[in-house]
This record gives C-alpha cells, sequence and structure tokens, in this order.
C-alpha cells in the first residue's frame, strides 16, 4: 500500500519537476537561439542562477526517491511536499525572460527588476524545505542540512534587499551571491548523500 502511495505521489511531483526543467532548458535553448544583437547586455549571475535551479530541481528528484519510504501519509503534508517543486517552477519563470519575440532583451535589467520576487520564493522554497524535513522526514530541528538551509534565507534575504549606488559593485555582489549559493547547495547534497552511507 505504500509503495503505491509513493508511486502516487511520484507521478504528480514528477510531472511538476519535469514542466520546470522542461521550461528552463527551453528558455536557455531560445536565449542560445537568440540573436546576439537582440541580448542588449548579458549578465552572468542570471547565468549562475540557472545552473543553480536545474542542480536544486535534480536534487528534490533525487531527494524524492531516497525518502521514499517517508511518504506523506494525507493531503496536507502532501502539499507541503509539492510547494518545493511548484516554487523551483515559479523561480524559473520569473528568472528567465520570454525570449521568443525579436524585441531586444537586457538580461541584467530583468534580473535587478525581479530579484526581490526572484529571491523572497527562494527564501519561501527554503521555509517549505524545513517544514518538510520536520514534518514529513522527522529530522531534528537543528541538522546539518538546516544550518545550510539557514545559510540559503540569510543570502536570499540579502541579495533581495541590498541597494548600492555603485552598479559595479553590485553586480559584482550578485555574481559572487549566486556562486555562493550554489557552493551552498553542494555542500547540502554532498551532506545529505553522506547520510546514505
Amino acid at each position: 500500500m505504500e509503495q503505491q502511495l509513493f508511486n502516487h505521489y511520484l507521478i504528480f511531483s514528477s510531472i511538476i519537476l519535469g514542466l520546470g526543467v522542461t521550461k528552463l532548458l527551453q528558455n536557455v535553448g531560445q536565449l542560445i537561439k537568440t540573436n546576439s544583437n537582440n541580448i542588449g547586455e548579458h549578465f552572468w549571475p542570471l547565468y549562475v542562477w540557472i545552473v543553480f535551479i536545474f542542480f536544486a530541481q535534480m536534487q528534490y528528484w533525487w531527494a524524492e526517491y531516497i525518502d521514499r519510504d517517508m511518504v506523506p501519509s494525507n493531503f496536507f503534508l502532501t502539499v507541503v511536499n509539492i510547494l518545493f517543486p511548484v516554487g523551483l517552477y515559479l523561480m524559473v519563470e520569473i528568472l528567465m525572460p520570454d525570449c521568443q519575440s525579436e524585441r531586444t532583451y537586457n538580461l541584467k535589467t530583468h534580473y535587478f527588476e525581479n530579484k526581490k520576487r526572484i529571491f523572497g520564493l527562494g527564501v519561501v522554497l527554503v521555509v517549505i524545505t524545513m517544514f518538510r524535513s520536520f514534518l514529513i522526514l522527522d529530522k531534528p530541528p537543528f541538522e546539518d542540512t538546516n544550518l545550510i538551509r539557514i545559510l540559503f534565507i540569510i543570502t536570499f534575504l540579502y541579495l533581495a534587499f541590498k541597494e548600492h549606488d555603485d552598479k559595479e559593485w553590485l553586480d559584482k555582489l550578485h555574481l559572487w551571491g549566486a556562486v555562493l549559493n550554489l557552493a551552498y547547495l553542494f555542500i547540502f547534497i554532498l551532506i545529505y548523500n553522506l547520510y546514505l552511507i
């Protein structure tokens, strides 16, 4: 019975994750196909965040299989569990401009116009994973992975609300913030998988 419940849940979760990965790859493909004259200014933090979201989607997919014995037992827990892939899909939607038209895109402008939405959603997603950890996986509140999650929250909040007159400094801050979060994610994946050994 529990295996059937897991399969039922996994199908729904995988559809949402699949849509997110598809959207991400479609938008990256559109960026690659877009004439370089149509991209006003490339912005490297955007590309790092694309890699970050892709690996976050992969980690969630992997974790779902690893934690298959901890199937959500009621509708509320299923909703908590499904909110993460839904949030990742929305992050892709907000982060990536629609490159299908012929207009000129300024990736940097798009990024800064949407940074509060992107990182605000990032904070919500991290809080959801913490609730998932407590409610579904029965993990203690101060485990190693939650300490990494707190670093994610601090960085997301800082990147969302930090304003500065020196635009070059702000660009570097967002690049290093993206790289730092990618490093956090890889450390999280490493710690998470060490529990499996």
